[in-house]
């Protein structure tokens, strides 16, 4: 699969979002489905392509991050349509994060991580699915608070914080693995464990940005607009490093 066939995947995919996105905002959620289901679909043949192609799924790089970050906010948003709040927007805005990833990832490289004798240990997969796999919890999480901050009734603002405050502790345990598993992975490959210095910094730093809106002071908590503010921090902050980690 060349240049041309992501471009037009990804085209699919943002097609799929822009329908879903466009239905949720005219009141027609139901018709949101279709739309969902071919960006999921576009998602699903990239990484089954990437899979069989390359004999590992998609680990690093603008290209194999944004989608299956994409894939993976799809899957989260068409199952929250059906088992989540009833008058949540959290998938509109789910669908919106997914439409910004794509048009970034236009406009960066296109090409598939260069292939290395490390892509088979295990250690190494589980970092950076896992660092994927947090990516999309937190984003939905941001999704939910964004939703909550919207909410009028005080009973649609309870469960798009319930909801999203359970995705943050999960995108937070799946960030602490795929932490530990990168350790892992440095004992095998140079003979000790990750040191502190300055990217391990950042991966602290990542995480009590995370853990933040889950340990609020009872005074900052009774505040909504605060708590959706720091609800939504994470999942953009860990995306935008992650990002221009690998772009530079």
């Amino acid at each position: 699969m060349g240049p041309n066939e992501f471009i037009f995947l990804m085209g699919i995919m943002a097609a799929g979002y822009a329908w879903a996105l466009a239905a949720c905002l005219a009141g027609r959620g139901r018709l949101a489905w279709p739309g969902g289901m071919i960006g999921v679909a576009s998602g699903i043949m990239f990484v089954a392509w990437l899979m069989i192609d390359q004999q590992r799924p998609p680990l690093l790089g603008p290209l194999e991050s944004i989608m299956e970050t994409c894939l993976l906010l799809g899957v989260l948003a068409l199952a929250s349509s059906l088992r989540g709040p009833a008058d949540s927007r959290a998938p509109a805005w789910a669908w919106s994060a997914c439409l910004v990833l794509l048009g970034v990832l236009f406009f960066l490289p296109r090409s598939l991580q260069p292939d290395s004798f490390m892509f088979n240990y295990p250690g190494l997969i589980i970092f950076f699915q896992l660092r994927l796999v947090a990516m999309a919890l937190l984003l939905y999480a941001a999704a939910c608070h964004a939703s909550a901050w919207r909410s009028v009734p005080n009973q649609d603002r309870a469960a798009d914080l319930r909801l999203g405050r359970l995705l943050l502790m999960a995108g937070l345990a799946a960030y602490l693995v795929s932490e530990f598993s990168g350790t892992w992975w440095s004992y095998h490959w140079t003979g000790g464990f990750w040191r502190w210095n300055r990217g391990f910094l950042e991966s602290a730093a990542l995480f009590l940005v995370i853990a933040l809106p889950l340990h609020l002071p009872h005074r900052w908590a009774e505040k909504p607009w605060l708590v959706s503010c720091l609800g939504i921090l994470p999942g953009v902050v860990v995306t935008a490093v992650t990002i221009i980690h690998q772009v530079r």
